[in-house]
């Protein structure tokens, strides 16, 4: 299961649409959808909001996904990400989107 999937079944577990999930973080329920069917990786900022709504931590979240290699370090790594400048979290987040890129090829 891909991070959009388990983030949109989280949300239907929930009963709640993408539309008050959407307001209720301060995203349009396109952008959500888009998350939720792996058009895009969300930033981090918009991720964490997403867990803090759902009530899940970061390692919750990615203990259940299927495909998650998530290490204790890794998950360390990315919780101490929270603690950057908006400008360190962009290159975080680009440097870790390209890490992605490379797994696919």
């Amino acid at each position: 299961m891909t991070q959009g999937e388990k983030l949109r079944q989280i949300r239907k577990s929930k009963k709640l649409s993408a539309k008050v999930v959407g307001s209720k973080i301060n995203i349009s329920q396109a952008y959500l959808s888009k998350i939720e069917n792996d058009l895009v990786i969300p930033s981090n900022q918009v991720l964490y909001s997403l867990l803090d709504f759902y009530d899940l931590s970061l390692l919750q979240f990615l203990n259940q996904l299927d495909d998650s290699r998530a290490t204790i370090e890794y998950t360390e790594l990315i919780n101490e990400a929270k603690h950057l400048t908006a400008e360190q979290q962009h290159y975080f987040t680009l440097f870790m989107k390209s890490l992605k890129l490379q797994q696919k090829k």
